[in-house]
């Protein structure tokens, strides 16, 4: 997944962007709607538009996820390698793990989340 999500980089639909907690609050709210649409729906009877609706819940929810670990993606793909990426790995948590703590287990740990200090994603 890791290589996935770097070529999105590569090719620019990954990008890093700063951090900013109004975006992400943003797509939680978008989400919340769509979700609270797609109940509505539900009650009406219109399954085909349920899914659609839960889908765009799903993706302002994920969304949200990426951007508030300092990345935009401008791919459906792309948002899908990123949050796989956090959640197969503890790449979000690696800034808790420093080389020159003086635990063994924190300095194995770093040394086992390196590979994302090349520009995979960090947690902010």
């Amino acid at each position: 997944m890791k290589y996935r999500f770097e070529q999105c980089l590569q090719r620019g639909k990954i990008v890093r962007i700063p951090n900013d907690p109004e975006l992400v609050a943003k797509e939680l709210r978008e989400a919340g709607e769509d979700l609270v649409a797609a109940e509505r729906t539900l009650a009406e009877g219109n399954a085909k538009w349920v899914i659609i609706q839960g889908y765009y819940a799903q993706f302002h929810a994920l969304r949200a996820l990426v951007f508030s670990r300092g990345y935009r993606e401008k791919s459906h793909s792309c948002l899908r390698y990123a949050v796989r990426l956090s959640m197969s790995m503890t790449a979000f948590s690696r800034h808790r793990y420093s080389k020159t703590s003086t635990s063994p287990c924190a300095r194995v740990k770093a040394r086992t989340t390196d590979a994302f200090t090349q520009g995979a994603m960090p947690v902010m």
